[in-house]
Formats: structure tokens, sequence, C-alpha cells
């Protein structure tokens, strides 16, 4: 009987110290890590940046009221298309303040004189010509009488000169009285008698030339000199129009007037799409009051900031997808047109630098001031070694991955190199292809690409 008790003892015993064997491993096991792997690779790697950033338009504009009154036209609806100064919308006249009716008046009254000095400049400048072929005319006449009488004169040649045009003189005459002549001949033979009657004068008081003939010779030649003269420079003073002076000081009256009467109406100033609009007719508005934004969609940009690591792999002419939350489904591509040379300190210390990128096939589904996501294609490297970028972390300021080594973990510093979002590559470090690399190691550093 004590020996069968015994033996219960015994087997109870055994079976307790099972028991604790099995809660303890239990026990363990609960309270062993369970890590996250992931195989050390080697291959293609597309690398790109990501980002995102606002989409905006070539230009933008807000247009607001600089003077009160009340709205009397508005020429455009939202999504209109307008051309640069377009009126877009007035206000009415009977609501101008005293100081834009006295511009308007100012504006009428230098116009006009604008126009009648502009007028007067092309009547000056005809009669300037008109008159300067006279005064050669005239001149070519005293310097034959100056260098006959004067330079060049000579008896017999006198004599000969005077002899011609008497003998021109007779047979005219001869002609015109003569029977045989037909009448119509006679007008023009009686033109040419006394111009050659003319030149038989001249040319008989020119047979002996008093010194009062050379001295009143040379005055006219040297009178006739000064009139082309004083002529010429009438016909260069108004050929290209009034004085500049002049013009100059009534434009710039006839734009101070214009500049204050634009302030009653609301211009486009560039090409673009009406895209808001917040004025009706018969508004009453105020200095200040928004009446329309306008935006210049023939092309939209994308700005971007990347942090120092980021920026250096990014450069003019790269491409770019676009990924809209608001449109599930659809990508949109783009280049990269401007990448800033000098970056931005943030309010965490972190340095951005501003990348402008812009789109290739946007649609009507893309408007200004949406997010978009982007993503810059930078660079496609083959063989390269990559683990994905889940496991690197940042310990004491440098890239680290954990390695999983015979059931522990070993850190190893790295260096990185490009980078496709999910991958990473190595570039320099104790890892190798085949490694095993933990994806949620311990939180003591931070995820290099963000987070714990």
């Amino acid at each position: 009987m004590k020996r069968g008790w015994w033996v219960a003892l015994i087997v109870m015993a055994l079976a307790a110290v099972g028991g604790w064997q099995i809660y303890v491993q239990r026990e363990k096991a609960t309270q062993a890590p369970q890590w996250q792997t992931a195989k050390v690779t080697r291959g293609t790697l597309e690398a790109t940046v990501t980002a995102s950033g606002t989409v905006r338009a070539a230009q933008s504009a807000v247009l607001v009221w600089q003077l009160s009154g009340v709205v009397g036209k508005v020429n455009v609806a939202l999504g209109s298309h307008v051309q640069r100064d377009d009126v877009l919308a007035a206000l009415r006249e009977d609501s101008w303040p005293q100081s834009l009716l006295t511009a308007r008046t100012s504006l009428l009254t230098a116009q006009q004189r604008l126009d009648d000095l502009r007028r007067k400049a092309s009547l000056q400048y005809a009669q300037a010509l008109e008159s300067l072929a006279q005064a050669r005319q005239r001149l070519k006449s005293a310097e034959w009488r100056y260098n006959s009488i004067v330079v060049n004169w000579d008896a017999q040649k006198a004599e000969d000169e005077y002899k011609k045009w008497h003998n021109l003189v007779l047979s005219l005459q001869r002609e015109l009285n003569s029977p045989t002549t037909p009448p119509q001949l006679q007008p023009a033979l009686r033109v040419q008698l006394e111009t050659a009657k003319r030149q038989e004068m001249v040319a008989k008081n020119n047979l002996n030339p008093s010194e009062e003939d050379k001295a009143k010779a040379t005055a006219d030649y040297e009178l006739a000199k000064a009139q082309v003269a004083y002529w010429e420079q009438e016909a260069a003073r108004w050929q290209n129009g009034p004085p500049e002076d002049q013009v100059a000081q009534l434009q710039a009256q006839i734009a101070a007037a214009q500049a204050a009467l634009d302030m009653a109406i609301l211009k486009a100033p560039f090409d673009g799409t009406v895209t808001a609009s917040q004025v009706t007719v018969g508004d009453v508005v105020t200095p200040g009051m928004a009446a329309f934004r306008l935006d210049d969609l023939s092309t939209l940009y994308v700005d971007v900031d990347l942090q120092e690591l980021e920026i250096v792999q990014v450069k003019a002419g790269q491409s770019v997808v676009f990924e809209f939350d608001a449109l599930p489904g659809k990508t949109y591509h783009g280049k990269v047109t401007e990448v800033a040379l000098a970056g931005t300190p943030d309010r965490s210390g972190n340095v951005n630098f501003r990348v402008t990128v812009v789109m290739e096939d946007p649609d009507e589904a893309i408007r200004p001031g949406m997010t978009a996501a982007v993503t810059i294609q930078t660079n496609k490297i083959t063989d390269a070694l990559l683990v994905p970028s889940r496991a690197v972390r940042v310990r004491d300021g440098k890239p680290v991955v954990y390695l999983l080594v015979g059931g522990a973990l070993k850190t190893v510093p790295v260096t990185l190199g490009a980078s496709s979002g999910a991958r990473v590559q190595i570039v320099d470090g104790e890892v190798h292809e085949g490694d095993t690399v933990v994806l949620n190691p311990p939180a003591e550093g931070f995820n290099f690409f963000g987070g714990r």
C-alpha cells in the first residue's frame, strides 16, 4: 500500500516538472522578437525621387477694383478665354469720381493737341520741301551769274553768249511770224521766245559788268546758298513729325490721363482663362475688392521641395510621373525644367531645394491648386546591390542596416546610392547578396526614409 503511494507521488512530480518546462519554453517563445526579414539582392534599379507639390499655372493673377463705384459691364464669365488687354468689367460712368471726369477731359485735350501738332508738322514739311525746291532753283541761277561775271568772266565768251541768245530770239520771232507756222505751235513758241529774251538780257548785261554788278552777283549767290541751307534744315526738322520734346510732353499727359481712366475698368494682364468670378452688373464695389482670378492654363507646373541627399540626383530634362488622389488610376507625365542652385532651411533645420516640373499631358481634370504626387525618374542602374528602403535606419546621424546573423542582430553602417522608393542601392558597407536584412529592427533609430 505504501509502495503504490510513493509511485503516485513520483509520477505527479514528473508531470509537474514537465509542465513547468513547457510553460517556460512557451514564455520564452512569446517574449522572443518576431523579426520581419528580407534578402539582400542584386538587380536593376530604376532610381526615382518622390515628393508632393501643388499644381500652378504658368501665370496667375487676382484682379481687384481700384476705385469705388457701381459695376456697369461684365464682359466675361467663369471659364472664359481672354486675350491680353481685353476689358473684363467696367464701372458705370455716372458712378465715377470727379478725378476721372477731369482725367477724361485732359485726355481729349492732349490728344487733340497732339493731332494738331502732327498735322502742322505734315504741312510744315510740305511747305519746306516746296521752298527748298525754289531756293535751289534760285541758287542755280545766282551761281551761274556769279561764275559768269565774277569767277570766269571773259569778254569773248560774254560776246558769244550774247550772240547765241540774240540769234535765238530773232529765229523764234521769225518762226512765230511766219504764215507757214501751224497755229497749234504758236503758244509753245511764245514761251520759248520769252525765255530766250530773258537770257538775252542777262547776257547783254554781262558784256561789260561793272563792279556794282559783280558785288550784287556775289551777294545774290551767298544769299541763295543761305536760303537753301535754311530750307534743308526746316525740311529735316519736320520730316519725322513734330519736335520730339513737344510730342513726349503730350504723350506723357495722355498716358497719365489714360492710367487714371483705366482705374475704372479691369483688363486682362495676359492671355488666360477666368478661373474665378466674383462680380455682377450692379454690384457696388470699393478699392481692393476681388473681381476675377485669371490663370494661364496653357502650361501647368508643379513645384516640389527636395532635401540635400535627393537634390544631387535631380537635373533638368528628367522624366516625371504625376498621380493625384482626386484622380485614382490616372497618371500624367512631364519633365524637370528647373532645379534650384541654392537651398532654403525650414523650421526643423533641413535644407530644401525647389524643383520645378512641367506637365506635358494635362487635361481639363487638372486644375491649379490640386496636390500631385511627383515621381522623378533620375537614373537606371544595373547589377545594383539592393535592400528594401524599410530596412535602412539612421543611427548617430548615419544610415545603417541590421543583419540577422545566427539569430542575433548585427548593425552595419552603409553608404546609400539611388532609390526607387521601395528599394535602395547599397554602394558601400559590409553587406552582401543573400544576407538577411531586418525590416523591423529595434526602434532606437529612425527610418532613413521617414518614420520609425
